[in-house]
């Protein structure tokens, strides 16, 4: 099985069965994260900007933004310069990153625009 915007799915043969997909919506930015890289995100829609270990990558879309491999983790988060429009971006990570090379995700702040849900 492999996680396709949240949702687990039946394994499939197909080459997608070895990835996984998150679709993230930017209404103003994410949240701050880090990893040992190794993801790619698409722009679907919108523009913005990255910060990569404090070095800022703009975008736009149809770009793709690619988080290096590092020894130690990369500090990431996005950032959408349009405030009219949400950006939209999908993010890929081959499996292997993640199971080979002990990928764990870092959270370090939450985005402005993440509501906790009433239990």
């Amino acid at each position: 099985q492999f996680a396709l915007m949240g949702q687990m799915l039946p394994k499939l043969n197909t080459p997608l069965q070895e990835w996984n997909l998150w679709r993230i919506v930017v209404p103003t930015q994410t949240g701050k994260q880090a990893q040992q890289g190794g993801l790619a995100f698409f722009i679907e829609q919108g523009k913005g900007h990255s910060v990569l270990n404090n070095e800022r990558v703009d975008w736009k879309k149809g770009d793709l933004v690619v988080i290096p491999i590092r020894d130690n983790e990369v500090e990431f988060q996005h950032f959408n310069d349009d405030p009219d429009s949400p950006a939209v971006c999908y993010m890929f990570r081959h499996r292997f990153f993640k199971e080979e090379i002990g990928s764990i995700t870092r959270h370090i702040e939450d985005s402005p625009d993440w509501k906790a849900s009433a239990s």
